[in-house]
């Protein structure tokens, strides 16, 4: 599921960055016009659609940590928020999707999935994931 809500938010992102990719970085889909914007915002909502009904098959946790992760990447690109404009949000919804939500959101699944885990720290996955996702940012 995760490379499915990646991949759908690299496509907004790049549909609402298609003017500026066209200069910058004219080999993607979209700015090449190799992919429609039609067949991108077609792609976008096929991959939201099965990242959602996947995560609600694997209960309520699950769910509601892609519907979370999902609306931060969508606020990330889209406007009126497009949090990318400034380096801290940008940062800031980074390291809270992947880091923070993310691994708070898939202990939470597994706990109630299968009965427990062992040392399991929302904390620990906080701070760590606050790192990971700050590392990420950082590298992009």
């Amino acid at each position: 599921m995760s490379p499915v809500i990646a991949a759908a938010g690299n496509v907004i992102n790049d549909y609402f960055d298609t003017r500026i990719d066209r200069i910058n970085k004219p080999r993607l889909p979209l700015a090449s016009q190799e992919l429609s914007m039609r067949a991108g915002r077609l792609l976008v909502a096929a991959m939201g659609v099965v990242a959602l009904v996947g995560a609600a098959v694997g209960g309520s946790y699950l769910l509601l940590t892609v519907g979370v992760i999902m609306a931060i990447g969508t606020a990330y690109s889209v406007p009126p928020l497009r949090l990318k404009r400034s380096s801290l949000w940008a940062a800031l919804s980074i390291a809270l999707a992947r880091g923070v939500i993310a691994n708070v959101g898939i202990g939470l699944h597994y706990n109630d999935a299968f009965g427990g885990l062992a040392g399991f720290s929302p904390m620990t996955l906080a701070v760590l994931g606050f790192i990971g996702g700050l590392y990420h940012t950082i590298n992009h």
